[in-house]
């Protein structure tokens, strides 16, 4: 539906110096997400997102550009065992050790191979006991 559509771009990319420019998002406990696929795309002055987001109930392919060119993301949390599907965060260089422990206890068991493709540099800060928590759900990390 258009009103789906609109919500699924809320933060997208726009002319507006206001947005380009925000730097934190709110919300209280956590927002749910059916499809978000371009939520917070180019959102490239973000840097916290206070709140949970759960992503229990999105299929697969919904997540595609959620956080594309979120370049300066550092705070973001996640519904333990919400992420089912591919997750693209490689342009987020800067997430803190909390926001990356909160992705991997985002990530749900899975029967077919996901892939969270994080930046290298993030990729870098993971321990192996991180890493193979990961593999152990049946996800691939790439960074």
């Amino acid at each position: 539906s258009h009103a789906q559509s609109v919500w699924t771009n809320a933060f997208r990319t726009t002319f507006s110096l206001e947005y380009h420019y925000l730097k934190k998002i709110t919300f209280s406990p956590k927002l749910i997400f059916k499809s978000g696929g371009y939520f917070f795309n180019n959102r490239q002055g973000l840097e916290i997102i206070e709140g949970e987001i759960d992503f229990s109930y999105c299929g697969e392919g919904k997540l595609a550009n959620f956080f594309y060119a979120c370049n300066n993301l550092k705070e973001v949390r996640f519904t333990k065992e919400s992420l089912k599907y591919n997750l693209q965060m490689a342009q987020s260089s800067q997430l803190s050790d909390e926001s990356i422990q909160s992705i991997l206890d985002g990530l749900a068991n899975v029967s077919t191979t996901q892939t969270l493709s994080l930046n290298s540099a993030v990729y870098a800060k993971l321990t192996e006991e991180q890493k193979q928590s990961a593999t152990d759900k049946g996800w691939t990390i790439t960074g």
